[in-house]
This record gives structure tokens, sequence and C-alpha cells, in this order.
């Protein structure tokens, strides 16, 4: 079969998503906490399968701040032998069924599942995965708006949202670049940022074949490294800071449209899901800096620590 490798990317102890082709990653391990390693391990182990790291081999796992996702993407390519490459997070992940109903077509869909209804629900095994990239060589997420609603994304492109929503002159820097470095995207950037009303694929998710991942990679590290030497984070909050992630989710929609444009490559496009927390019946939940208190599945206190 298919050797094919999802790598689900974790930065904190979550239930573990799992099968012979989902394989759990810690983000920016380098400078994890020991605690969250043991108890991702100790959960890991208890479904019998092994955590990867991005902090062996040739890695970026200390840019994990700016860089987000892109540190497992980058491990991948560096240190991972597959024939199909691909990204879900510990609470984003394709429905490759299809037959969940969405409540919102242009917006996040949100669902609380368990591991094992997850991967039942969204059809998560090896074989429908393996069936679907038959016909496919790259699967993205199906594009919704999601910035501020469908009344925004009407009046402004995506060029404008981002300057709204983050710092106008990175992008600048980075179009720059692309276009120094990889003139032939033109069209591509001018469909993804400058055409009103266009709708992008979020989250960094997808599968694609080797040798697309392998060109998608060269672009978008050869672009973000660059990035890197021009743009000074020193004054931006921790949120902003993760530019480099933010920059990617806009970079892989100019990939796929510069794929649409310019070859053969067969894309599909599937709906994403974002999963809840799951909630206790009883007890305290932490997350960063909040902590939460459940009765019967209900929040009752909610505490900043």
């Amino acid at each position: 079969g298919m050797n094919i490798k999802i790598l689900v990317c974790y930065h904190k102890v979550s239930p573990i998503i799992a099968n012979e082709v989902l394989q759990p990653i810690l983000l920016g391990a380098e400078n994890a906490k020991e605690q969250v390693k043991d108890e991702l391990e100790n959960l890991c182990h208890r479904v019998n399968v092994k955590l990867y790291y991005d902090d062996s081999g040739e890695h970026i796992s200390s840019l994990n701040p700016y860089f987000c996702e892109l540190t497992a993407m980058y491990w991948a390519w560096k240190n991972l032998e597959a024939d199909y490459y691909g990204l879900f997070h510990y609470r984003r992940v394709f429905d490759f069924r299809g037959k969940t109903p969405l409540n919102n077509p242009y917006d996040v869909n949100k669902i609380r599942l368990s591991p094992s209804q997850l991967q039942h629900t969204f059809g998560l095994s090896a074989q429908s995965i393996e069936s679907m990239l038959k016909t496919a060589d790259i699967i993205a997420s199906k594009r919704i708006i999601v910035s501020y609603g469908w009344e925004s994304s009407r009046f402004f492109n995506q060029y404008e949202i981002y300057a709204r929503d983050h710092h106008q002159k990175d992008l600048d820097i980075v179009l720059e670049i692309i276009r120094e470095k990889y003139p032939h995207y033109e069209e591509a950037i001018q469909k993804v940022f400058f055409t009103r009303g266009q709708c992008l694929s979020w989250w960094n998710l997808f599968v694609m074949k080797k040798d697309l991942y392998f060109e998608y990679c060269e672009f978008l590290f050869g672009v973000l490294f660059e990035a890197q030497k021009r743009i000074d984070l020193r004054f931006y909050t921790p949120y902003q800071a993760r530019i480099f992630g933010f920059l990617a989710e806009r970079l892989l929609n100019v990939f796929l449209v510069y794929k649409d444009l310019t070859s053969l490559t067969r894309i599909e496009k599937l709906q994403a899901w974002q999963l809840k927390d799951e909630r206790p019946w009883l007890g305290w939940v932490q997350e960063g800096d909040v902590r939460r208190f459940y009765v019967c599945k209900l929040r009752v206190l909610k505490r900043y620590c």
C-alpha cells in the first residue's frame, strides 16, 4: 500500500488522534515542559503509537512560537520518508466521509467527538484516506471565509483582511520576496490576495503527494526564511509573533492556485472540522492560564491564574 504520514500536531496534553496513517507529533519539543512530554508519551503509549518530536535530526523546533505547525512540516520534509505527507492538528481534521451536516458553510464548523468517534464519523481509516489519494494528488480544506463573516470578504480582498488583522508591512515583504525569487507565482498572488470575495483554505491542513510536498516546502521555507531576516518581531505580542504560521495559511493557497493554473494536479477539497474540547463530568480543566470548573459537563466557574 501507500506510505501515508499525516502528522497530528500537539503542543499541549489532549486526546490522542492516531492510527496507521495519523501520527502524533509534539511541536516546539526543544523547549517543551517535561510534564507535557511525559503526559503525551503516556497517552500515546496507551493507544500503542509512537509520539514524534519536532526536534530530532535537522529541525527548527525552537522557532515554534513564530512558525507554529510549520516546525512539524519542516521536520517531516527533512526527516520523514513517505509517499504522501499531511498535516492535521490535535483539534482540526478533514471529513473523508462527508456525511456530517454543516452548521455554516462559510465559517468554522465545530463538533465534540472523542478520538474513536472522530475516526468513525469522518472516515479517518487508512483505507478511506488511501482510496481518496488514488484520485487526488493534494487534499486541502474547502475554502471558507472565516474572517469576520461574509460581509467583510464581500467588500475586502485577502490583502486588506491580512492588513487589518496583522501587520501589513510583513505581507508586503513576503510579496516582494516572492516577486524576487518566484516571479512565476504572480498570477496566483493576484488571485489569492487581490480578488475581492476570495475564500481561502485555512489552518495549514493538507495531504500531498511527496513531490508536491517537497516543491511546496521549498517555496514556503524559501520565502519565510528570507522574510525572517527582514522582519523585526521584537515588539510583537505572542499572538502576532506567530506570523509565519499566519503567512503560511495564505501561501498554501498561493501554491494550490499556482498548481491549479499551471499543471494537471488533481486537488480535492474536503470539509475541515474543529473539535471542541472534551468536557469532564466533574472537575477542573486548565488551558493556558485559564482554569474552568465543570459539573455535569457544564462550566460553572472560570478563573485566570
